[in-house]
C-alpha cells in the first residue's frame, strides 16, 4: 500500500511541478516578449498584465499546494535508503530529492509575497484608478517599468519550479 501511495504522490507531484514550470517560464520566453512588441497603450499593457496575473494567481494557489503536498508525502513513504554500494545516488538520496522538490515548490509563496508582492499591490491600484477615472496617476514609464521589474523578479519563481521539476524527474526516473 504505501509503495502505491508514494508512486501516486511522487506522480502527482511531479505533474503538478511540470505544469507550474511551464506556466512560469511561458511568461518570459513568449508571453511577455510578444506584449512589448504589440502595439499597445502603457493602459493596454497594464490591462494584459493584470488578466495575466489573475489567471497565474488561480493556477498557482492549486499547483504549489498540491505538489507540495504530495513531494512530502511521496518523501514520507520513501523507504530508507539501500546500504547496498550498488545503489544510485538518487536511490540513496530519494526523499532528500522529494524534500528539496516540495522546498522549492513551497518556496515560491514566501518568494512572491516578498519581493513580488509590493509590485503587485502598486500595478492592481494603477488598475484601480484607470478603471474608475480613466487615467492613472502614475506615468507610463512607471507603469511599464514595474512590469518589466515584475518580470525579472518573476524569473526567480520559474528557476525554482523548473529546478523542481528537474529534481523530481530525475528522482522518478532514476530510482528504479
Amino acid at each position: 500500500m504505501s509503495n502505491n501511495v508514494q508512486d501516486w504522490t511522487r506522480l502527482i507531484g511531479t505533474v503538478g511541478a511540470g505544469v507550474m514550470a511551464g506556466l512560469q517560464i511561458s511568461a518570459p520566453l513568449w508571453s511577455f516578449p510578444a506584449l512589448f512588441a504589440a502595439p499597445l497603450s502603457p493602459k493596454g499593457r497594464l490591462i494584459w498584465w493584470s488578466k495575466f496575473f489573475d489567471n497565474g494567481m488561480a493556477s498557482v494557489l492549486v499547483l504549489i499546494p498540491l505538489s507540495t503536498a504530495s513531494f512530502l508525502i511521496s518523501a514520507y513513504y520513501t523507504p530508507d535508503p539501500s546500504p547496498y554500494p550498488s545503489s544510485t545516488f538518487i536511490q540513496r538520496k530519494s526523499r532528500a530529492i522529494l524534500l528539496a522538490s516540495a522546498g522549492l515548490m513551497f518556496g515560491i509563496l514566501p518568494y512572491t509575497m516578498a519581493f513580488l508582492q509590493p509590485i503587485n499591490s502598486k500595478l492592481k491600484a494603477t488598475e484601480k484608478e484607470l478603471i474608475k477615472s480613466g487615467e492613472a496617476k502614475s506615468t507610463a514609464v512607471d507603469t511599464d517599468s514595474l512590469i518589466k521589474r515584475w518580470l525579472t523578479l518573476h524569473n526567480v519563481r520559474a528557476v525554482m519550479s523548473t529546478t523542481s521539476l528537474a529534481l523530481a524527474v530525475a528522482e522518478l526516473v532514476f530510482n528504479r
